[in-house]
């Protein structure tokens, strides 16, 4: 399975569309439809995770590749942090909690759940515990939803905020790990089976989402729901069966998600000293790097061309 699977690169590319349509604030101008969308663009990390478990299977008993992974992460995080500090904070502000365990930007705790999600699972598998360690996941998870500003926060009044590492994020790269070791059965269910339950899912989230929001009265920010992990699951297993998927525009983003979803933040910080209109941020950003990633590309293959024709002669 080493080559590039399409699908994950399209899925990616949606998932970063969908936290840009959150982070810009897009989603919340659709106020009385709001839970008709925010449950859907909220599959996006989930996504990023599940892909980045199975991605990294391959690779589960190889320690120097352990090592450069990890090593990449924190080099990645802080380079990043450096950025924003430089040209937006000015002043930099980190904490013990903040650098190993909430993130020290809004966008950048998906980096430090990974950095930890991926340590944990490597020392799963040289254990044998995969399997322990999906199953203790599983209530992590649920505990989740009841952490602060979260779907049923008012139940426990929980305020913790359980968007970490193992509470939310686990349980989404240990099942690409597993999905890895059983991807030959996963690819044997049939499209006309995956895409109804995808489509009941969503519904169900929907529905979900809606009854939190008017009956438990819970804050429109929260981030998941029950139903968003058998969704993110069937969608994965959907893309994994159907590896092809290529919209160039969309792939494209997905292969540079990890960039995008860094610095998204950082063009719409600037965006907005212009104008605080989500309708003119939201599609911008999007363009902005869909244009820098085929000029990039562009760029490339014509060097590439320009080297072989200078060796031919």
């Amino acid at each position: 399975m080493n080559k590039r699977i399409n699908s994950f690169d399209f899925l990616k590319g949606i998932a970063s569309i969908f936290v840009i349509m959150i982070h810009s604030g897009f989603i919340n101008k659709f106020e009385y439809y709001y839970f008709l969308f925010d449950p859907i663009t909220r599959i996006a990390v989930p996504c990023f995770l599940i892909i980045s478990g199975f991605l990294y299977a391959k690779h589960i008993n190889n320690f120097r590749y352990f090592i450069k992974y990890e090593t990449k992460i924190l080099l990645t995080y802080l380079i990043a942090y450096l950025i924003y500090v430089v040209f937006i904070f000015k002043v930099p502000t980190i904490t013990f909690s903040g650098l190993f365990w909430f993130g020290l930007m809004l966008n950048f705790w998906f980096l430090v759940a990974l950095f930890w999600d991926i340590f944990i699972l490597y020392f799963s598998n040289f254990f044998s515990i995969n399997k322990i360690i999906l199953f203790v996941s599983l209530p992590l998870y649920i505990m989740s939803l009841f952490g602060k500003n979260e779907s049923y926060y008012n139940f426990l009044n929980l305020n913790f905020p359980f968007r970490t590492i193992i509470f939310f994020t686990l349980i989404f790269v240990m099942l690409g790990f597993l999905s890895y070791q059983y991807s030959d059965i996963l690819v044997e269910f049939k499209n006309r089976s995956i895409i109804p339950l995808i489509f009941i899912f969503s519904g169900l989230s929907m529905l979900e989402k809606y009854i939190s929001i008017n009956y438990f009265k819970n804050a429109l920010g929260s981030n998941f729901l029950l139903s968003t992990l058998p969704l993110v699951f069937l969608i994965f297993i959907f893309c994994l069966k159907n590896k092809n998927i290529n919209i160039p525009f969309i792939n494209i983003i997905g292969k540079n998600s990890l960039f995008i979803y860094l610095f998204h933040t950082f063009f719409m910080y600037y965006c907005s000293k212009y104008t605080q209109n989500t309708f003119i941020i939201f599609p911008l950003t999007i363009l902005f790097f869909i244009f820098l990633f085929f000029l990039i590309d562009n760029i490339k293959l014509f060097y590439k061309k320009h080297q072989k024709g200078y060796k031919l002669k």
